[in-house]
């Protein structure tokens, strides 16, 4: 008998939900309250900081700018001897079209083959043939010396 009030104790103490001790609210610890003038002096220092690295780098960039600028200037005056050398035997038709051009569109077209202007040469001397200038026979041409 004994194990069956072991038993329904057991099943009473299921049934039971179980007593916890009263559950207290957390203690928050107290949050820190900042006034208005504190507030304002986090943000001045916050846009001074902000202000001094923008500096920064805007006198980085600057200085980016320039060294960059150098470098484009001295490779436009070699493209520029370049393409004068270049253009020396042009006639001046075609050096005035090619001045509406860039520098490097100038040299593009001047590279195309399909752009090559034939320069014109003069016309070749006649042969001399064994008798010489002054005793040519037109009957002599084609023939071997």
């Amino acid at each position: 008998m004994s194990e069956d009030n072991d038993t329904d104790e057991q099943v009473k103490s299921e049934d039971k939900p179980e007593e916890k001790p009263e559950e207290k609210p957390e203690e928050k610890p107290e949050e820190k309250l900042f006034t208005q003038a504190e507030v304002d002096g986090f943000i001045k220092d916050r846009l001074a900081r902000e202000k001094q690295t923008a500096s920064r780098k805007s006198t980085t960039a600057q200085d980016e700018l320039k060294a960059a600028t150098g470098t484009i200037e001295a490779y436009e005056k070699v493209l520029q001897k370049q393409l004068d050398s270049q253009t020396t035997d042009l006639p001046d038709s075609i050096k005035k079209i090619l001045g509406k051009l860039t520098i490097t569109e100038q040299l593009d077209w001047l590279a195309d083959p399909e752009n090559s202007i034939n320069k014109r040469t003069k016309t070749p001397k006649t042969p001399v043939t064994a008798r010489g200038a002054e005793n040519f026979v037109p009957s002599d041409v084609g023939k071997v010396f």
